[in-house]
């Protein structure tokens, strides 16, 4: 028996041959758009983001309750100190979390600020309840509580 994944009709088996074969052009494979932000911005889903300013920008996270699973991907293109609010969250909701040995109670905080360099960035995941900071070029400092 083989098994046949495919672009065009998903899944069959086959009953002459056997193993695996995978049918996919590399034109179906995802890619994400990059959204510029250049002032104060409420998301309300993940993404691929630039921010820059003549000033620092804040960016408030959606709840981490209504973007489970959802990645969000910040890169900053001016040498400013960006900023990622949770404050859509309950008051005093540490909305992000992430390595140990980072700014702030236990790594966690409601506000992330990225380093005044250009080019730091941050990778967040969303677990439901908080956003994970799971890679970061740069420095990050957690504060707020």
């Amino acid at each position: 028996m083989k098994t046949i994944i495919s672009d065009s009709f998903g899944m069959k088996q086959v009953a002459d041959g056997s193993g695996l074969q995978i049918d996919s052009s590399l034109s179906s494979s995802p890619s994400l758009s990059v959204q510029a932000l250049s002032s104060a911005t409420t998301l309300t889903a993940g993404g691929v983001f630039t921010v820059s300013g003549a000033a620092a920008v804040t960016t408030t996270m959606p709840l981490a309750s209504s973007v489970p699973g959802s990645t969000f991907v910040f890169r900053s293109l001016s040498p400013h100190a960006h900023a990622l609010t949770g404050s859509q969250e309950t008051a005093g909701t540490l909305a992000f979390c992430g390595v140990p040995g980072l700014t702030g109670a236990n790594g966690s905080g409601s506000k992330l600020a990225l380093s005044a360099v250009i080019g730091s960035s941050v990778v967040l995941v969303s677990d439901g309840k908080s956003f994970v900071l799971t890679g970061m070029s740069g420095s990050v400092t957690l504060s707020g509580v």
